[in-house]
């Protein structure tokens, strides 16, 4: 419903808000976004580079559910994948030549982003509220200040509390680790 802003050079950025996303032949709100930003660099991703200026998030509401015979409603957005012909697995290249994206990303900042979570399956029925996060680069060996505010409220199982939190994380891409 809101403005939709895309700008091209020097990179590639989009401004969003008041989106939302309904179930599949159904009327029912999937997800919703109120305000959202990102912006990529577009001449590193010519090297493998992920240059990212922003990624800002408000206002994110999503529904994720699972009903007892297993069916989720994000089924039709996920698609089936490929399966393998002999194990019924879908397939992934597992490649040992790849190397760790290399990403930088000036900051993270997403506020009153809520999962409505239900499954039957896993008797799970309840809400996560993550209050705000924000960080500053993220990048490979960069240390980055982080702070986190989050809140659970389940009905199933039994399970009320809050998190918060500051911190410093540091990624270690060519191990896959996070200090």
């Amino acid at each position: 419903d809101g403005p939709i802003e895309l700008s091209v050079l020097p990179r590639v950025a989009v401004k969003l808000s008041q989106v939302s996303l309904s179930e599949a032949g159904r009327a029912e709100t999937f997800a919703a976004i109120d305000r959202a930003a990102l912006a990529v660099d577009l001449l590193p991703l010519l090297s493998g580079r992920v240059v990212v200026g922003r990624v800002e998030a408000s206002g994110v509401r999503v529904q994720l559910l699972r009903d007892a015979q297993g069916k989720r409603n994000t089924d039709d957005l996920a698609g089936a994948g490929e399966q393998s012909a002999t194990s019924g697995a879908p397939t992934a290249d597992t490649g040992s030549s790849a190397r760790p994206l290399s990403f930088d990303i000036d900051h993270v900042a997403l506020k009153d982003v809520k999962a409505r979570l239900q499954d039957a399956q896993a008797r799970l029925d309840g809400e996560l509220v993550l209050e705000s996060l924000s960080t500053g680069r993220v990048a490979d060996g960069v240390a980055s200040p982080v702070e986190l505010v989050a809140r659970a409220d389940f009905r199933q199982p039994a399970l009320k509390g809050t998190l918060a939190g500051k911190t410093t994380l540091t990624p270690a891409l060519a191990s896959g680790s996070v200090q």
